[in-house]
This record gives C-alpha cells, structure tokens and sequence, in this order.
C-alpha cells in the first residue's frame, strides 16, 4: 500500500534504497519499442528515463501514481511478479518489474485503449518477468 508523503525522511530512504539501481529494457522489448518507429522510440525511452529519475529520487507509489497512474496490476501472477504498469502520453503504456538485482526490467510497451492488444501485452510482460524472477 502506498504512503502518503510524511516528510523528508520516507523519500530520504526510498532514494538511498534505489540508488544503485539501473533500468533495462527487455530484449523482446526492444523489439516492441522497434516496431514503434524512431520518433515514437525515443518518445517512449525519454519518458521511461524521466519517470526512473523520479522513482529513483525515492518518489512515493501515491506521487508517481498521480503523475503516471503507476499501480501493480490486479491478476494472480501480476501481483505475486509485482508487474507494474505506467501509462506515457501518445497513449502508450509500460509494464515493468523491480528486480532484487537493483534492475528495474522494462518488460512491453503496448498501445493503450485494445482490450485484447493489452491482455496480450500483459500475458507477455507475465511470461518475462517469470523468466526473469524464476527462470522459467
């Protein structure tokens, strides 16, 4: 569950406990962010670096929540691999996983607003990140 901002301190402990952490893109992300063509690929990544920044500065879930409606997504598997989703403007949206070696995996970009195309997304973010966390 989120917290709400406090003060100094929660922030001061989220920063130094993200700190080292760095972000990756998925090799079969790669290949999403490929198909998105060169404008809307560097789009994406500039906002996936401004959106780490602000989760890496120690940001709470509520304030990032706010500004890129980040959540854990509701299904089994999703909250057991704690899949995370962030929604980027041109209707696009990230889904991802902290990993415990201080990686933040950048699983699938998906075009927003398709219930089937993000179901799909999301079954492929699932199969990633159960082969990133458990070696499946």
């Amino acid at each position: 569950m989120a917290k709400a901002r406090t003060g100094g301190s929660d922030e001061a402990s989220r920063q130094t406990a993200r700190a080292d952490f760095k972000m990756a893109l998925h090799d079969d992300c790669n290949k999403s962010l490929a198909k998105l063509g060169p404008a809307d690929h560097a789009i994406v990544l500039a906002q996936l670096q401004v959106f780490f920044g602000a989760w890496k500065e120690g940001r709470s879930d509520e304030d990032l929540h706010q500004q890129w409606d980040y959540k854990v997504l509701k299904g089994a598997d999703e909250k057991r691999l704690k899949v995370r989703q962030i929604h980027l403007k041109k209707h696009r949206a990230v889904l991802l996983i902290v990993a415990e070696d201080q990686t933040m995996w950048v699983l699938e970009v998906f075009l927003k607003g398709k219930a089937k195309a993000q179901q799909a997304a999301i079954s492929r973010a699932v199969s990633r990140a159960q082969e990133l966390l458990e070696g499946r």
